[in-house]
């Protein structure tokens, strides 16, 4: 629950909700998608992806995470879906090919970075297949 706390500070208090991949792709001459190509952090000044959320998220509550999504869904400890309470990670893939995670809120809602150009936002769960992981 901490976690979910710790993210809903983050986003209020530094405007993660209003920011956009376009930006920090422009502030450093970036094609869309570099960042996440190139395993860097985005800036989170500016805009996060995914994973980047998560592992800064993370690294907020003194816990260290690998950068991509299926760097981090090998780090985490597999739970059965139904079973996943706030701060887990929700991952949206198969092994090997995660394409999206979040951070579980609670009752059915994550909180994401959906797509270039859009905000960190909490948004439900839209389908059944997801693979739920917990931080050790």
């Amino acid at each position: 629950m901490r976690i979910v706390r710790e993210l809903d500070v983050l986003v209020e208090m530094s405007g993660f909700g209003q920011a956009t991949h376009r930006r920090e792709q422009h502030d450093q001459g970036q094609q869309p998608g570099d960042e996440k190509r190139q395993g860097r952090p985005v800036n989170p000044q500016y805009s996060f992806d995914c994973s980047g959320l998560v592992q800064y998220v993370y690294k907020q509550l003194g816990k260290s995470l690998p950068r991509t999504t299926d760097q981090q869904v090998a780090a985490t400890v597999r739970i059965s879906r139904g079973s996943e309470q706030p701060g887990d990670l929700i991952f949206f893939g198969e092994p090997g090919s995660i394409y999206h995670e979040g951070i579980y809120a609670g009752d059915g809602q994550i909180w994401v970075a959906p797509k270039s150009g859009d905000v960190v936002k909490l948004e439900p769960i839209w389908t059944s297949s997801y693979y739920v992981g917990r931080v050790p």
